[in-house]
C-alpha cells in the first residue's frame, strides 16, 4: 500500500516552497475564476444572446498564382517533408 503525504501541511519542507506554493495557489485561483467567467459568458450568450442571419462569408480574389517553378514549389511538396523527417528521424534513432 503506497504512503500518502499531505504535503501542504508538512513541516518539513523548505521555507523557499512556500513562495511557490503560493504562487501556484494564486494562479489556480485566478485560472478557476476565469473559467467560471467564460463559461457563464457562454451560457447567458446561447439563452439570450441576440439570433443574427448566416450570412456569406465574403472571399477575395488570389492577387498572385502560386509558382510552378521554382524553390517555393518544391517546398510546398509533402512527399519533400515526410522524407525530411522521416530521414531525421531514422538517423537520430539509428546512430
Amino acid at each position: 500500500m503506497p504512503r500518502q503525504r499531505a504535503l501542504a501541511i508538512a513541516t518539513y519542507g523548505p521555507p523557499s516552497w512556500r513562495l511557490n506554493g503560493i504562487m501556484a495557489a494564486i494562479g489556480g485561483t485566478i485560472m478557476f475564476i476565469s473559467v467560471v467567467l467564460f463559461l457563464v459568458n457562454l451560457v447567458i450568450t446561447m439563452a439570450a444572446g441576440e439570433r443574427l442571419a448566416a450570412e456569406d462569408i465574403p472571399f477575395t480574389a488570389t492577387i498572385q498564382a502560386p509558382a510552378d517553378t521554382g524553390w517555393a514549389a518544391k517546398l510546398d511538396n509533402l512527399r519533400l517533408w515526410v522524407h525530411q523527417s522521416y530521414s531525421a528521424s531514422w538517423s537520430t534513432a539509428h546512430s
